[in-house]
């Protein structure tokens, strides 16, 4: 464990608005004076509780260096934690840990999910979801704290995850478009998460997520039946599994199809309005330009729309268009974009379930469900116009 704390800035998202918290320098918890026995006492058995020790604890010399107490006192607190059957003795070894996780519960744990978020992309979707999450959580009689700081990467990504959690108690952690080294964090240390997205290879967590996977392999095959032959898949550049899945099933519906002349072309932007028109407008300048676009993200997919109206090309009749996901606003745009439409009630509802089971104490087998939303076909397809140059 870490305990030397750093300076942290957490924004701590709610859906009454954004409040920036700036907390100093800080360390781990020092026993005080006045009950050293008992304080260390909770320390450590906090350290249990929070997945950071889990069949061993540290030497004892150690565990002095740590928290900055003497041999005796630490022994003392040590013999306390095996009286309550937290601990157990071999001769030779070093002491083991043997109480389950629901026997650690405390009758006084906070009744929080913390949530981990990079950040909303798609605030007329996105923020819908989560108010629909925060909605069913309270009813559940939880709070949830959204926690959107953008420097949980890099070097010293252990240290800031590590002082988030011990600053920020909770019952549980919902991950939302986690990297793979966050979720291997919470993996490793057995700190009860659940991720609400796509899980990595080897992450031993349970998730949610549609499979973005089959949605990018079945909107090729639905353009290859069409008749297009050179087909875009559009997206910002990521390492979240989910895109890089995306991709893949993109790539594998030209790879199975056995479609002559077929010529997939995988294409990044910066996520920015200028940065989709200058990659689209890259593309339409190519000798062999595409016919049909998929696009990842409905926020892209509206940017996409509208400038292919406004570039001159007509949907579908010049080019087809599919977005991998759904958009309030695509019911108030013609010719209406075909799409992949979530039931999120449904979906929303085995994500709470999941979580508070987990918040209740009560671990989860490692699983990964991924959903397959229902096509629609809309208006934006066509066969490709071989007398129109793009």
């Amino acid at each position: 464990m870490h305990w030397r704390g750093l300076v942290e800035i957490t924004a701590c998202l709610t859906f009454v608005g954004v409040a920036t918290i700036i907390r100093p320098v800080d360390t781990a918890p020092i026993p005080q004076r006045s009950s050293l026995v008992a304080q260390t006492v909770e320390i450590l058995s906090r350290g249990i509780r929070s997945g950071e020790w889990s069949e061993h604890l540290p030497s004892e010399r150690e565990i002095c260096s740590r928290l900055q107490v003497s041999r005796p006192t630490v022994r003392a607190a040590l013999q306390t934690l095996q009286r309550e059957g937290l601990l157990r003795t071999t001769r030779g070894q070093r002491r083991r840990i043997v109480a389950r996780a629901k026997q650690l519960a405390r009758p006084d744990q906070p009744r929080v999910i913390g949530v981990l978020h990079p950040g909303f992309q798609d605030a007329s979707s996105s923020v819908l979801l989560f108010r629909e999450l925060e909605n069913q959580f309270h009813a559940a009689g939880f709070e949830i704290r959204v926690h959107t700081n953008l420097r949980f990467s890099g070097a010293r990504l252990g240290e800031r995850l590590e002082k988030l959690v011990q600053d920020n108690p909770t019952a549980c952690w919902l991950l939302i478009r986690s990297s793979e080294k966050v979720q291997g964090w919470f993996a490793a240390r057995k700190i009860p998460a659940f991720v609400f997205g796509s899980r990595y290879a080897g992450v031993s967590l349970s998730s949610f997520d549609l499979d973005h996977r089959a949605i990018c392999r079945h909107a090729a095959q639905v353009l290859l039946r069409l008749g297009h032959r050179r087909i875009l898949l559009l997206g910002s550049a990521s390492p979240l599994a989910g895109d890089v899945h995306s991709e893949e099933g993109f790539q594998e519906a030209f790879e199975r199809g056995g479609h002559e002349n077929a010529l997939p072309s995988v294409v990044h932007h910066d996520g920015t309005l200028d940065g989709i028109r200058r990659a689209l407008d890259a593309q339409f300048h190519l000798t062999k330009p595409p016919t049909a676009v998929v696009v990842r993200g409905s926020s892209s997919a509206l940017t996409v729309f509208s400038h292919l109206v406004t570039s001159g090309k007509r949907v579908p009749q010049d080019i087809s268009l599919i977005s991998n996901t759904e958009d309030k606003a695509f019911s108030h745009i013609t010719p209406d974009i075909a799409r992949y439409v979530v039931d999120w009630n449904v979906s929303l509802h085995r994500v709470v379930r999941a979580v508070l089971q987990l918040a209740d104490g009560n671990p989860l087998k490692a699983s990964e469900t991924l959903i397959f939303p229902k096509f629609h076909k809309g208006e934006s397809l066509a066969p490709p116009n071989p007398t129109v140059v793009i």
